[in-house]
């Protein structure tokens, strides 16, 4: 028997059935699916037509309904789910996945949905080999996004957000060594009173890079000065990073000599204030970014996680559970590394030891 949500239930049970099922093999009929599962006639038909909307069963008059699955010589798809929001390293996120895939024979589709959408939900009405999602939009899944993804009848990995949950894949950045580099790097650079400004929504994922920021510098017996732009959610972090610096260094630099920038996005707003007020970079102040999405364009050194590692760990764990394998870990954090060029100035002081 079923539970309340019959529909939903049948639709995830039989299309996990057809996974385990070749290409070409008699599917039940609907009155044998009614005596299976303990369900009415309308629910199983909803069931079934959604399974042959998708292409996954194909119906004859007179001869019934059969698997349609794809042959063993037809490619695997990938299928991206991307969040909408304008962002350079989604986009760039896009176009590695797509690379890879393509590179290692599979097929590859892109879908966009809204940084507002709740995608989890719909993860059983797509068609593919396997789902990635980039770009979601909370720090933490709720209990109904994590049974969604559990249920899923193909493998998930979630790309670039840390879902410590069993049996879920992720791969991502690890935030917190990130700011552990970004204060060790300025620190070897000679800098010893640090700034960090904190651009953007205070979401998980950059609490942790502040955080980790701020403990290293510590450590070191480095100050630390913490400005925060308060943006929320929605919001223009670029152009809230560029009005908060105008407004609080007009007076002239704070009792700092390297500012660190939780992201790129923001900095950019943060060295346009900068040049409007006459502040020179790096040699009246240092900028250190986080992402690397501007730092070519703007000569800003930038902590970032490299992104082509990410793409070929998500397509390693995707084809590791497309055959079943089970051999690689679900859970993979990839370590920062740091772009240097031209807006982190070395001072003359140097260190001898560095914390870890």
């Amino acid at each position: 028997m079923l539970g309340e949500n019959k529909g939903s239930e049948l639709f995830r049970l039989l299309r996990t059935r057809i996974g385990s099922m070749p290409d070409g093999a008699e599917f039940p009929s609907v009155r044998r699916l009614m005596e299976e599962y303990g369900v009415s006639q309308a629910t199983v038909t909803a069931g079934v037509r959604k399974l042959r909307e998708l292409g996954l069963i194909e119906s004859f008059v007179g001869r019934g309904t059969f698997v349609r699955r794809s042959t063993a010589e037809t490619p695997p798809k990938i299928l991206l789910l991307a969040n909408d929001w304008p962002s350079r390293s989604i986009a760039e996120m896009i176009e590695l996945l797509r690379d890879e895939s393509l590179r290692r024979g599979m097929r590859f589709e892109l879908r966009h949905f809204c940084f507002k959408e709740d995608i989890c939900s719909k993860l059983n009405d797509f068609k593919a080999d396997a789902i990635v999602i980039d770009g979601l939009s909370n720090d933490f899944l709720s209990l109904e996004q994590i049974t969604r993804i559990h249920r899923c009848c193909v493998p998930v990995v979630i790309s670039r957000s840390i879902v410590r949950v069993e049996d879920i894949c992720y791969v991502c950045g690890n935030n917190s060594e990130s700011g552990v580099v970004a204060a060790n790097h300025l620190y070897q650079s000679g800098h010893r009173k640090l700034g960090v400004l904190f651009s953007e929504p205070h979401l998980f994922s950059v609490n942790e890079l502040v955080k980790g920021f701020i403990l290293s510098a510590r450590t070191n017996l480095c100050r630390v000065e913490l400005f925060d732009c308060q943006t929320v959610a929605g919001e223009d972090a670029s152009e809230n990073a560029y009005r908060y610096i105008l407004e609080h260094f007009r007076n002239g630099i704070p009792d700092i000599s390297a500012l660190f920038v939780v992201s790129d996005g923001s900095a950019f707003g943060v060295l346009k204030a900068l040049h409007e007020l006459g502040i020179r970079v790096p040699e009246d102040l240092s900028v250190l970014g986080f992402g690397n999405s501007f730092g070519e364009e703007y000569a800003l050194t930038s902590v970032f996680t490299p992104r082509s590692e990410m793409a070929c760990d998500i397509l390693d764990i995707i084809e590791d559970r497309l055959r079943h394998r089970m051999e690689l870990p679900g859970h993979v954090e990839v370590s920062p590394v740091v772009v240097e060029r031209k807006s982190v100035k070395k001072l003359t002081s140097q260190p001898k030891e560095v914390a870890i």
